[in-house]
């Protein structure tokens, strides 16, 4: 228990300096040349962006965006 009181107090008296992430799952993938019907080898994709599809109905997501 000393060790855990004299680590408090340092971390107390120095600060501490953290970093958090945090993410939201959207239900979304990119789109692949073959989703819509294109031929792979024709589409440049430093070029072209086919965008994004939708995994999950807009509704079902939004009780995710509450919490």
């Amino acid at each position: 228990m000393t060790d855990n009181n004299s680590m408090l107090d340092l971390l107390t008296r120095e600060g501490v300096l953290a970093s958090a992430g945090v993410r939201r799952w959207r239900a979304a993938r990119k789109l692949r040349a073959e989703d819509i019907g294109l031929d792979p080898d024709a589409v440049a994709e430093r070029l072209i962006s086919l965008g994004h599809k939708k995994r999950m109905p807009r509704d079902a997501l939004k009780g995710f965006a509450l919490i």
